[in-house]
């Protein structure tokens, strides 16, 4: 495993642990012990780290799979930011919230582990090989 793969795992775990105690900050806010502040702080770093790892994949030619992964998992936790500023125009949107931390939490768990999109969600059968449609 090349150094900036293993920093790609690293941060990937740290993403991992930072989602665990978001869910608990967010706890501590529902049920009055804290205000949300720490939440969203928590929640700025892991807009960083997602950034981050979409870097390290780019710069450590890790492969399409990888930077894809990577490349979602920002996208995601950007819009994770985006979710309860919908609350009074969109509350059925806003609450996505929670299911779309848990969609980061695997996500995050999946770039710890090396995985791909390809490994998550397998080509159909019948596919080409590489799961592209072309030529069909």
């Amino acid at each position: 495993m090349s150094g900036m793969a293993r920093a790609h795992a690293v941060i990937g775990w740290g993403f991992v642990g930072l989602v665990v105690l978001q869910f608990f900050l967010a706890g501590l806010g529902i049920f009055g012990a804290a205000d949300f502040t720490a939440h969203v702080i928590n929640g700025t770093v892991l807009l960083v780290l997602a950034l981050l790892l979409v870097i390290l994949a780019l710069a450590g030619r890790l492969g399409g799979g990888a930077v894809a992964i990577s490349a979602l998992l920002l996208v995601l936790t950007g819009l994770q930011g985006a979710l309860p500023g919908m609350r009074d125009g969109a509350a059925v949107i806003a609450a996505l919230h929670p299911l779309n931390a848990l969609v980061l939490l695997l996500l995050g768990f999946a770039v710890a582990r090396g995985l791909t999109l390809a490994t998550l969600v397998p080509a159909r059968r019948g596919a080409p090989a590489g799961g592209s449609l072309r030529g069909r």
